[in-house]
């Protein structure tokens, strides 16, 4: 029975340190700017019903390198983050996109052999680009291979933590733009 407790109060101590960490979910479909030949699409199995999709022949570089989403976000404490997104790649082909943070340089993010099936991706380990400073941030999708589909993507401070099926998004991207305030209701500074 002491085993059983103890590890139930594990699990409960590191779903707080998770929560206390500061995760930021973000429906990808939410990008305040998006050009083809990045799209708004509708999938059923994504958390909000949309995703953001290259189709099949209307992105893929080198012949077309144009086309992106930018997505606001909002970080409330300064440090060292690991990024992941929750996507759906349709073969080797077709599995990751470019993306960069604000104005560093951008970095290659997928790669990964889980296909046709929606699962979560991490973010290659160390990136500079993800040290980030509290305040608001920009974070853009750049086409890269078609045939992908992102529905969230999350920022977390929490080395151990890895995101199951779909997360609850915790920003409201128009609120947090217009008022300063996410849906947690905190007041963010602008």
């Amino acid at each position: 029975m002491k085993i059983i407790s103890s590890t139930v109060l594990f699990l409960l101590i590191l779903a707080i340190d998770c929560v206390a960490a500061g995760n930021v979910c973000i429906e990808a479909e939410s990008a305040e700017k998006v050009s083809a030949p990045v799209i708004v699409a509708e999938a059923k199995e994504a958390s909000g019903g949309k995703c953001l999709e290259i189709k099949q022949g209307a992105g893929n570089p080198p012949k077309m390198t144009n086309g992106e989403a930018v997505i606001k976000f909002h970080i409330e404490k300064a440090g060292d983050y690991i990024m992941w997104a929750r996507v759906l790649w349709d073969d080797e082909c077709s599995n990751s996109f470019t993306a960069e943070i604000d104005d560093s340089a951008a970095f290659a993010f997928g790669q990964d052999l889980t296909f046709k099936t929606w699962h979560w991706v991490k973010s290659p380990a160390k990136l500079k680009q993800l040290s980030l400073r509290a305040g608001p941030h920009n974070l853009t999708i750049k086409n890269r291979e078609d045939r992908i589909k992102i529905d969230q993507v999350l920022f977390t401070s929490h080395s151990s933590f890895v995101p199951a099926g779909t997360e609850k998004p915790n920003q409201n991207i128009t609120a947090l733009a217009t008022t300063g305030t996410n849906v947690t209701g905190k007041s963010e500074q602008k």
